[in-house]
């Protein structure tokens, strides 16, 4: 079987991951089976077939994937266990373990994959959509054709959309070091388009994690010199982004500096999210952390958020449901036990990305920007339940793939060397 096909599907399927709504925006379609899921079956169903893409991986790019794993097993473990109690309610079950088997083997694949075929070119495929997301989000502000009030893109929430659009921001800072000087200014347009589209999701999390990224990045990845250079080239860029409409007296209070300055008048008031942390927290306890069983939380909720008298019918029907944060998920779905062993992965991913004496050799651009994405990852996973999320494994997959001490029979290679500067901006600036 060609190699062409199964790339063709496997980029579909990396365009499609910031796509995850596009059914739902322009034809109302709500369902389970997402443009991504699509693609990531077919792609998966193809590598299985093409036994030879399968004697191609290097088994030393998954040395931290083995306690991933472990810890579902686990999971299944402790199900079974509390299913001899009647603990356990199948009908949410059954749904998630289908969508973590689904996640984790494109994880897998995805993550071979990249190393062998052209990980610029899903880097690329990956960045274009997101660049889509942030000229939707965009156009239904300028137009009013979109009615809503706080825009999501492609994305199921704005928050995930603001989140999605500040890794766009790292990515362009990734191209904006890799091209010549007398073409960063084509990236220009690219930062202002990214900075209004994260204002308008109205997440006030993300406003200040692009704060974060204009303050604080340029100087982790440039010189001193060059970084005051390129900041002052980005803070001119941002100063023609009407952000006027988000400062003044507006009672909108969808709009993200609005939202952040109502905030502040109600010193006493709490996000919703930690409420939902400590009614898992209390659960957790109670249980003293030995798991529920995955997918097991959603019928506990009820109970134990009810006590903080919480009066938001909305968040309390639907997004409560979850505990908003894969750490806590772990720890409470999956026992201490499950937190342990992600805590192995991260550390062991950690280790192998800043020993990389290869990577950070022959690419700092590429080392730069996994080191910034695994810690984006991270950071998703405190606010997001993230065992089936495809974004969270899609950036973990991105930042550990290729990550090496040493090349073993050169299919590194690929994923390592320094490609050609201007070689991806030269493909975006033609639209290819």
């Amino acid at each position: 079987m060609s190699n062409k096909l199964i790339r063709f599907f496997f980029y579909l399927y990396v365009f499609f991951i910031p796509m995850e709504e596009i059914l739902d925006v322009f034809f109302g379609v709500k369902t389970f089976a997402k443009p991504y899921r699509i693609f990531g079956i077919i792609f998966l169903i193809l590598t299985f077939v093409d036994r030879t893409t399968g004697r191609k991986y290097d088994k030393t790019n998954m040395e931290g994937d083995k306690y991933l794993y472990q810890i579902y097993f686990l999971g299944l473990l402790i199900t079974l266990v509390q299913s001899f109690f009647g603990n356990v309610h199948f009908d949410s079950f059954y749904p998630e373990l289908i969508q973590i088997f689904l996640i984790l083997m494109l994880y897998h694949h995805a993550k071979q994959f990249m190393l062998i075929h052209h990980f610029e070119k899903a880097l690329r495929m990956f960045y274009i959509s997101i660049l889509c997301n942030a000229g939707f989000v965009v156009f239904g502000k300028l137009t009013s054709v979109i009615a809503y009030k706080r825009f999501s893109g492609f994305m199921e929430n704005p928050n995930m959309c603001g989140f999605l659009l500040n890794v766009g921001f790292i990515i362009t800072f990734y191209y904006f070091k890799k091209v010549a000087v007398s073409r960063r200014y084509l990236l220009v347009p690219l930062f202002m388009l990214l900075a209004y589209a994260i204002i308008n999701t109205g997440s006030r999390s993300n406003f200040i994690l692009l704060a974060l990224n204009l303050s604080v990045l340029p100087f982790f990845v440039f010189k001193t010199r060059q970084a005051v250079v390129s900041l002052s080239l980005i803070g001119l860029s941002l100063l023609f982004t009407p952000l006027n409409q988000f400062i003044d007296s507006s009672n909108d209070e969808n709009l993200v500096l609005v939202r952040m300055r109502n905030k502040q008048v109600n010193e006493n008031a709490e996000d919703v999210r930690f409420r939902v942390f400590k009614a898992g927290r209390d659960l957790g306890e109670e249980i003293l952390f030995t798991g529920i069983g995955i997918g097991q939380f959603v019928y506990y909720f009820p109970e134990y958020f009810s006590k903080y008298d919480f009066d938001n019918w909305f968040y309390g029907d639907t997004r409560g449901l979850t505990l908003h944060n894969y750490y806590l998920t772990l720890l409470i779905e999956y026992s201490f036990l499950g937190l342990f062993l992600f805590l192995i992965y991260l550390f062991i991913s950690w280790r192998n990305l800043l020993g990389s004496k290869l990577l950070k050799k022959l690419n700092p651009n590429l080392y730069q920007l996994k080191f910034i994405l695994l810690t984006y990852g991270m950071i998703l996973c405190l606010f997001h339940t993230g065992t089936t999320i495809a974004l969270i494994w899609f950036l973990f997959a991105v930042a550990t793939c290729g990550v090496v001490q040493k090349p073993s029979g050169g299919v590194e290679k690929e994923t390592i060397a320094e490609p050609q500067p201007d070689t991806t901006l030269t493909a975006l600036a033609h639209g290819q």
